[in-house]
């Protein structure tokens, strides 16, 4: 995506460029937990509430 956005100014990727992009990434990876995102999170609100 970082390159995308470097090629096209203002960020402004087109519709086509953008579609074909998503239909070629890995939708597991990209949709899959991130477990150490996840308990950072946790601890924030955890350590919030005390």
């Amino acid at each position: 995506m970082e390159k995308l956005l470097e090629k096209y100014e203002d960020n402004e990727i087109p519709d086509k460029v953008l579609k074909e992009f998503y239909n070629n990434i890995d939708k597991t990876k990209t949709n899959c937990i991130n477990e150490e995102m996840m308990e950072k999170i946790n601890s924030f609100f955890e350590k919030s509430i005390a």
